[in-house]
């Protein structure tokens, strides 16, 4: 509350500025020390040297001059305030102290400062974009090099100008000055505040921020500040600042003129700072005229968030100052509203509570009526709402409540509004039935309402926390209606494409009057399609994604961070890319097809591009509708589910006969269909990594570890998901699934079977479907040489061959792509003839097509004759039915007239056919060669005959090629062959397959060498190499049809049984971070040590400070040839890997490993940084073991003295820390002004000020140990206190105070860590490490000994002397000890000794029955021993 109404008091002259904190000169003898506790010597004070400016503005608005050259640390500030509250009393005396009587303004403004603290969180909750830019800019340790952060992306000015002009001062001046931009300000609400922390924490001395400021803009809100030192603030003047602040940005921000009001800053300051004249303001005095007089409450509404708060605190702060005349009143401007049509993004709705709250209303009698609730599962807090009458919507004026509940303040009146809060904590229990809530009196002067129902509107109860609670109000009737939402804003929208360069590259530009979310298109080159290679999107937009596939022309710009594409009026860079065929589209012009932009609200906008051309196809007959598919029948998966439970919670289940390597569903809900968005899934089996973002209903699951769901006899368990409460429908609630994607280890898709959304009773029988009609066209060849041919069809097709011609010419065809949509199909030409041939090994039919659709992309053989063709033709078309027996469909097409073929021959002779020969015994030997380095091999045949008669033809071929020793099929990735007319396939599943379309059969003469069936390519070229390929399933199928007898070389056999695997690899990877485990500039560099070869690893780089931010990059490079790549960022995970198998070579030393650079503008350049989620594996994809440095956040100790040193008896322990702490151990000791050595301080006593941990403490030897009984931890902060110390002497100076073997245990992993103690904070004693740990073991090489220390005969003999001796005095102290404490005893004492070793000391309190307070003390001894 303090903290807020000295912003409050008294108001600044302008709303850019925001409220600045009111402060009066320093004076010498306004802050006398010592005070007890709150005035002790504090060796880890913030620095306080940041001038503020809100006392000028204050005496501007005072019209009082202002102190000369006045300076204000925050101390002597918070000082004066003070001196200045308890001056209030004497109003008459010293008139000009009640505008700064805090005392005065805490008795007005409490009430609506309660109502603040109860209910701001809940009803205003911060918009997580401006949390997370507050972050941002607060988390920067350094000032930024540019010496601009624009976190909110409003100025356009050149950043390099600014840079410049701003660097050029610096070095000149000695002044630096930073601009920073954010959207709003929510947990720093004031913007000098806001700035002054920014300036603390670059520059934290006054030193060094004597001749710094930081200027802070807040977009939304459209205010500004400005924080300095005093040297700064010195040279600039009052008058300058109070010109920029108080009078340019307000005008210039009604028009959203940001850019000019920095660039006019900028330029001022550096002549001013120069020592030349000011130029004077940035805007002219008609553009002031507009009126510039302050309304606070136009100031502290926006800031607090509740109307009610300005109420009070305005009503307090203009009866604390005196009334300005009225003609000098000055009323701020407005901010102007968002434009119409253009929604900024919504905060996040507050959290909801659990439980609820009814609430009544009686009827107005005698002038008073009662407000009762009844709850449910719920405390209540605070709660707040306005009264209506329920008939006719008038507003009750109030005068007056009373609460019901001891503890809760009620306030009511003079507006309609009530609000009841607790500045004690106090809270309402849940009330079962309908309880006295508050009672409420009516002012009588203003209504006459006595019998009236009431009503309530914008009632808000809130929890503790503080969360809303749902809450039931009685209902008003004639509610006034809604405005009429504003006209949509025309959204103008354009993006235009550059020419390819002769390197392949393009880039986009945009202008927009809206921002917007993202962007999908097509990129092309008249009727080509431009496949693209890789595409970055524009340095401005470094946080929108742009995504390519590498083998298509799609482009995907979007954003994790919700962080929209602003506006901007000028053509604006928007991504640049590369094209894959750099030799064909250099220097092309480029256009755009199936453009989307995304809206903030998801919605598509209009967008004007340029297009590409569309291909007029062959006019063709209306398909009609076409045939339904037949659904798979092959399902070894099935997937069930549970209906949703009341904690939004549900299971999928599985059944499966097949190991299931990854999943993808959408959920939805049964009833509605409506998406149910997913929050967080787990799975019981180990390996997968699940995807559920909390803003979707899909879920999806993969290893990157090659684990598998193993088969299912029965259903089991597969995922546990939870949805997002708000949007879950209630228990019970059944669900269903879409859009399911199973595959299985070698990521092929396996059917399943599930709850289908929406599915309906079988239709009736379709009627006969109209005979098929399926039609081809073809576009022009291009210069390059490249057509497309189009298809529509009412019915699915298994494939089609075709020949193309032009002018009564075969066109001979270099290669064919399929279309993107039909990528199943596998498209064939020789290279040498006019065919086209496409079938598929999957099974999928080319489906139905009433629109034009792309079937195949061709590209011609003699591009020069062929350029620019428009008579392409198509003969012999053969489209085979799909399912059941295969039949020729027919087809409609540009026909060709009678080909002319290329080599014309006279047909042969007719002879006489001789006799056919009696049947032979024939065999076809099928040979296979070896595969070469570049995985092909070759497969061909020989024919032989009983009687060496000529051999039948044949027509078609088949085997499956296996490793000849495991019996397991070998993927193929290709097979081709020469042989006219036959077309060659391989697939993954080993089959070789040599097929003809055409009737044309293979013919082989007794005798000839073998002819070559194809060439095939095998996918794993590393295994293979050099291996023959056994064959089974050998078919080889002659002219009518029938299979002719084959035999295979080499043929394959059953494979020995498989030895055990080999146990998994023992081996373990060590990682450290290189420059002593910081950032060197703007590289990390990672080393490793391992004792074996592994070919991948992982892991995550966050900072060291304990908070574990991301540390993001945008590159890495691997240090090392060994074939094993390295990929780092746009986040803060790096990965190496290897797609051919290499692996990273064992190293007996650290050896670096790889180098990752920062994305720019990192602020973690030069920090220390570290890893987590390490992992690696060797080339099996198993596991190894993996040693690093965890991450534990740095601890800084600290003392402080109470009161002068030399004079008093108590210090206090502190420590900052980021991460918690568990327990702790040091040794107390002073250092010796002459000799420089320390010893260690006699305490009398110790005491916890943290009621969950106990201190104990050994008064010689200065030993304190900090630790919980019950596993309580100390929290993070900067200061935390630890113990306060008694010492038996006064304390001495503090420079005359160490600490020793200090040992602090954190909360986040649960080993002793040593201290890291800063410099400003060293109290380590001299010779201590930092870092206290085990020396390190120094281990002998294999085969040596340690060598000989001179150890001799003599000197053992001596040491045993020795030896001897010294227990001989030991025995003697003992003695004399026991003596000593005899004696003791003997006198009648029972008091423990002031040298005994305590172990444990417990403090028992009592209560007397006198007013008296005993204290039992226990103290156990060294031996648990009570004493």
């Amino acid at each position: 509350v303090a903290i807020i109404l000295l912003r409050l008091a008294p108001p600044p002259p302008h709303a850019g500025r925001g409220l600045a904190t009111p402060r009066a000169p320093p004076s010498p003898a306004a802050c006398p020390g010592g005070r007890g506790r709150r005035s002790r010597s504090r060796m880890m004070a913030t620095p306080a040297h940041v001038v503020v400016h809100g006392a000028q503005a204050a005496a501007r608005l005072r019209r009082s001059a202002r102190p000369a050259a006045a300076t204000c640390p925050r101390r002597a500030c918070a000082c004066a305030a003070r001196a200045s509250s308890h001056a209030e009393g004497d109003d008459a005396a010293a008139p000009d102290a009640k505008a700064f009587s805090l005392a005065g303004m805490l008795r007005r403004a409490v009430v609506s400062t309660g109502v603040a603290a109860a209910l701001l969180a809940g009803s205003h909750g911060a918009t997580p974009e401006a949390t997370a830019a507050e972050f941002d800019v607060l988390s920067q340790l350094t000032p930024p090099s540019s010496y601009l952060l624009d976190d909110s992306k409003i100025l356009k000015i050149s950043s390099g100008s600014v840079s410049s002009r701003l660097r050029k001062l610096e070095e000149d001046t000695g002044y630096g000055i930073y601009v920073v931009t954010v959207d709003r300000l929510t947990i720093v609400p004031d913007v000098y505040d806001f700035a002054s922390r920014i300036l603390e924490r670059w520059y934290p001395t006054e030193e060094l921020g004597n001749k710094k400021a930081v200027v802070v803009i807040v977009r939304f809100g459209q205010k500004a500040d400005l924080a300095s030192g005093p040297a700064f603030e010195e040279a600039v003047g009052f008058d300058v600042l109070d010109s920029m602040f108080g009078s340019d940005f307000p005008a210039l921000a009604e028009d959203g003129e940001f850019n000019k009001f920095t660039d006019g800053a900028i330029r001022r300051l550096d002549l001013v700072l120069r020592g030349q004249a000011d130029p004077g303001p940035i805007v002219t005095s008609q553009k002031l005229a507009k009126g510039q007089a302050i309304n606070p409450l136009a100031i502290l509404a926006p800031l607090v968030g509740v109307p009610l708060v300005g109420f009070f605190a305005v009503r307090a702060i203009n009866d604390a100052l005196p009334a300005a005349p009225a003609d000098e009143e000055e009323q701020a401007p407005p901010p102007p509203p968002p434009p119409p049509g253009v929604a900024f993004p919504s905060p996040p709705p507050p959290p909801a509570a659990s439980g609820s709250v009814v609430m009544t209303i009686a009827n107005v009698v005698a002038g008073t009526f009662s407000v009762s609730i009844s709850s449910e599962g719920v405390d209540v807090a605070a709660y707040q709402f306005d009264v209506k009458t329920t008939i006719g919507d008038q507003e009750v004026i109030l005068s007056g409540a009373t609460s019901a509940f001891d503890g809760i303040t009620a306030q009511a009146g003079p507006s309609n509004t009530v609000v009841g809060f607790s500045l004690s904590g106090v809270t309402i229990p849940p009330q079962a039935t309908s309880t006295l809530l508050v009672t409420v009196t009516v002012d009588s002067a203003a209504n006459n309402v006595d019998g009236l129902a009431l009503c309530a509107i914008g009632a808000i109860f809130s929890d503790p926390t503080p969360a809303i609670i749902s809450t039931t109000s009685p209902p008003c009737i004639n509610e006034p209606p809604s405005p009429p939402p504003p006209p949509p804003l025309a959204v103008v929208l354009n993006i235009a494409l550059s020419d390819v360069d002769a390197s392949g590259s393009f880039s986009a530009t945009y202008t927009s009057n809206v921002d917007f979310a993202g962007y999908e298109m097509k990129i092309g080159s008249g009727v080509q399609d431009v496949v693209l290679a890789s595409a970055t999107s524009a340095p401005d937009l470094l946080f929108i994604s742009v995504s390519t596939s590498g083998d298509n022309n799609n482009l995907i710009g979007f954003s994790l961070s919700g962080t929209p594409i602003p506006k901007t009026e000028t053509p604006t860079p928007l991504f640049t890319a590369v094209v894959q065929d750099v030799a064909t589209f250099a220097n092309a012009d480029l256009c755009v097809q199936d453009v989307v932009v995304s809206s903030l609200g998801a919605q598509s906008l209009p967008v004007s591009v340029t297009p590409c051309p569309v291909v007029t196809p062959v006019p063709s007959p209306p398909p009609p509708p076409p045939t339904p598919a037949t659904p798979p029948v092959d399902m070894p998966v099935t997937l069930s589910m549970s209906a949703l439970t009341a904690a939004a919670t549900f299971v999928v289940s599985i059944t499966s006969s097949v190991a299931v390597a990854g999943y993808q569903f959408d959920i939805k809900v049964v009833s509605t269909l409506d998406p149910l968005v997913l929050d967080s899934a787990t799975t019981p089996f180990t390996g997968f990594t699940l995807s559920a973002s909390g803003s979707s209903n899909t879920l999806v699951a993969f290893s990157l570890s090659g684990d598998v769901v193993p088969p299912q006899s029965s259903p089991t368990t597969l995922v546990d998901v939870t949805a997002v409460s708000t949007n879950a429908p209630g228990a019970g609630t059944a669900l269903c699934m879409e859009n399911v994607v199973i595959s299985d280890a070698s990521a092929s898709a396996v059917g399943a079977t599930f709850d289908v959304c929406g599915l309906q009773p079988p239709p009736p029988p379709a009627p006969p479907l109209p005979p098929s009609i399926v039609s081809f066209s073809l576009s022009s060849v291009d210069a390059s040489g490249v057509f497309s041919i189009f298809y529509t069809s009412n019915v699915g097709f298994a494939g089609y061959e075709m020949k193309v011609g032009s002018a009564g010419e075969p066109v001979v065809l270099a290669s064919a792509t399929t279309a993107q949509d039909l990528s199943f199909m596998q498209v064939q030409v020789s290279g040498t003839s006019n065919s086209i041939v496409a079938f598929s090994f999957s099974g999928n039919p080319i489906p139905p097509a009433n629109a034009v659709s792309p079937l195949v992309q061709v590209v011609v053989g003699d591009v020069a004759n062929l350029a620019n063709t428009d008579s392409l033709c198509l003969t012999d078309v053969v489209v085979p039915s799909f399912g059941g027996t295969a039949t020729d469909l027919g087809a409609n097409f540009p026909p060709c007239p009678p080909l002319v073929p290329q080599s014309p021959s006279p047909p042969p002779p007719a002879a006489p056919s001789p006799p056919p020969p009696p049947p032979q015994a024939v065999v076809v030997n099928v040979l296979a060669t070896a595969v070469d380095g570049f995985g092909f091999f070759t497969i061909s045949f020989t024919m032989t005959t009983a009687g060496n008669t000529q051999p039948p033809p044949l027509s078609g071929f088949q085997a499956t090629m296996k490793d000849p020793s495991s019996g397991a099929a070998v993927a193929l990735e290709t097979a081709t062959t020469n042989i006219p007319n036959f077309t060659a396939s391989g697939s993954d599943s080993g089959v070789v397959l040599l097929f003809s379309l055409s009737s044309a059969p293979i013919t082989y003469n007794l005798g000839d060498p073998a002819i070559e069936l194809a060439t095939v390519q095998v996918s794993d070229t590393a295994t293979y190499s050099n291996t023959v390929l056994c064959m089974d399933d050998l078919q080889a199928t002659g002219t009518g049809g029938g299979q002719l007898p084959s035999t295979a070389s080499p043929t394959c056999v059953p494979p020995p049984p498989s030895p055990p695997p080999p146990p998994p690899p023992t081996g373990s990877v060590e990682f450290q971070i290189g420059n002593g485990g910081s950032i060197n500039g703007n590289t990390l560099q990672i080393q490793y040590k391992s004792s074996v070869p592994f070919a991948g690893y992982q892991f995550d780089v966050v900072s060291a400070d304990g908070q574990d931010q991301p540390v993001n990059f945008a590159s890495g490079q691997s240090s090392l040839n060994s074939g094993v790549d390295v990929t780092a960022g746009p986040a803060n995970t790096i990965i190496g890997f290897s797609l051919t198998g290499a692996t990273v070579p064992p190293s007996a030393s650290f050896t670096s490993l790889l180098t990752a650079t920062l994305v720019n503008n990192s602020p973690f350049q030069n920090s220390a940084v570290c890893l987590k989620n390490v992992i690696a594996s060797d080339s099996a994809a198993n596991a190894l073991s993996v040693v690093f440095t965890e991450c534990v956040a740095s601890v800084a100790l600290g003392l402080e003295v109470f009161g002068t040193p030399g004079q008093t008896q108590t210090l206090t322990l502190v420590a900052a820390t980021g991460a918690a702490i568990i327990e702790w151990q040091l040794t107390l000791k002073q250092i010796d002004p002459v000799t420089g050595t320390a010893s260690p301080l006699e305490i009398d006593s110790v005491a916890s000020p943290n009621p969950d941990f106990a201190v104990s403490f050994d008064s010689l030897q200065g030993k304190l140990i900090g630790f919980s009984l019950s596993g309580a931890s100390y929290p993070a902060g900067d200061s935390v206190e630890l113990a306060i110390i008694t010492l038996v002497d006064n304390a001495p100076p503090l420079d005359q105070l160490c600490l020793a073997e200090t040992i602090i245990s954190q909360a986040d992993t649960g080993t002793q860590t040593g201290v890291s103690v800063p410099v400003e904070d060293n109290f380590l004693c001299p010779g201590e490490l930092s870092s206290p740990s085990p020396p390190p073991l120094s281990p002998q090489p294999p085969g040596e000994e340690p060598e000989d220390s001179g150890s001799s005969s003599a000197g053992l003999i001596a040491g045993i002397v020795v030896g001897i001796i010294g227990l001989l005095l030991l025995l003697a102290l003992l003695i004399f000890c026991l003596r000593k404490r005899s004696q003791k005893k003997s006198a009648g004492g029972s008091n423990v000794s002031k040298n005994m070793s305590v172990k444990h000391v417990e403090m028992l309190p009592e209560h007397g029955p006198d007013g008296n307070d005993p204290m039992n003390v226990r103290v156990s001894g060294a031996g648990d021993a009570a004493v």
